[in-house]
């Protein structure tokens, strides 16, 4: 069975999984995180796929907060449809901040490079009217982990 899934990264942080042969969804989450721990709205700024197999995804916030949350694959070996599965995550994998401590940078863009096996590199690149240090992090994501 082919299955055409289509992953839709609203700005208010909601994230949905749609399949289009069943014409619904089949994933839903971040919605709920759209704010911060200050109650200070933030937005998606930037997103990229985390792993080789569309299993996780990065998302970048108007905050500096980076999310990596887990999308559910569909399981094709029992004879299972998209119909007879549905899932919702209220938090994401792992939460990573732009910055030093009270510092919000602005996520500008994510780039996710796979090393097959080996520590994966996230790189992040911050967006500022003012000079900072922490403009680009880069983060070496451990193979189990991806």
């Amino acid at each position: 069975m082919f299955l055409c899934r289509v992953l839709v990264i609203f700005r208010n942080g909601q994230i949905i999984l749609w399949d289009i042969q069943e014409s619904r969804t089949v994933f839903r989450t971040g919605g709920n995180m759209s704010q911060s721990l200050h109650n200070e709205t933030k937005k998606v700024t930037s997103a990229c796929w985390a792993c080789p197999f569309g299993s996780k995804v990065v998302v970048g916030y108007s905050n500096g907060e980076i999310f990596i949350w887990s999308v559910p694959s569909l399981n094709t070996g029992n004879g299972s449809s998209a119909s007879d599965y549905y899932s919702s995550q209220s938090t994401p994998l792992l939460k990573l901040n732009l910055g030093y401590k009270s510092e919000k940078i602005p996520i500008g863009s994510i780039k996710w490079l796979y090393a097959r096996g080996k520590a994966s590199r996230l790189y992040v690149m911050g967006t500022s009217d003012y000079a900072s240090s922490n403009l680009l992090q880069v983060f070496e994501c451990l193979a189990q982990f991806i």
